[in-house]
């Protein structure tokens, strides 16, 4: 027996949810990569992390190796970087997915219902 779907809204609807989601993990994604960028800047200057009783432990413990969102281990001050990164790409890859469903949904719709037709 076939599995069914009901979907109480029409399949263009969907995909402007999806292509919602695509533009803000775009969205995301861009923010991502150019706040990413300031925050090495000051990362790497002098005075940022001076050395002393205080900063010594932070950096240690701001640079030690940790797994991020995409599996790999870095510093942990990279990972919370390249995690946020991934997260707006993995919303670009949820809306392109939902997208897609929803064209073949639609595309298997209209053939069910000229097979039907015709067997009338």
């Amino acid at each position: 027996m076939g599995e069914y779907v009901e979907i109480r809204t029409s399949p263009a609807e969907i995909m402007g949810i999806a292509n919602g989601i695509r533009g803000q993990g775009e969205q995301l994604s861009g923010d991502v990569g150019d706040i990413s960028q300031e925050i090495a800047e000051r990362e790497n200057r002098a005075d940022t992390f001076p050395p002393d009783q205080f900063t010594d432990d932070f950096v240690a413990k701001y640079k030690q190796d940790v797994p991020g969102a995409d599996g790999k281990t870095t510093a942990a001050n990279e990972a919370v970087r390249a995690s946020a990164e991934y997260c707006g790409t993995k919303l670009v890859e949820i809306g392109d997915f939902v997208g897609r469903a929803m064209v073949n949904y639609g595309a298997t719709d209209d053939e069910s219902g000229q097979d039907i037709a015709g067997a009338i």
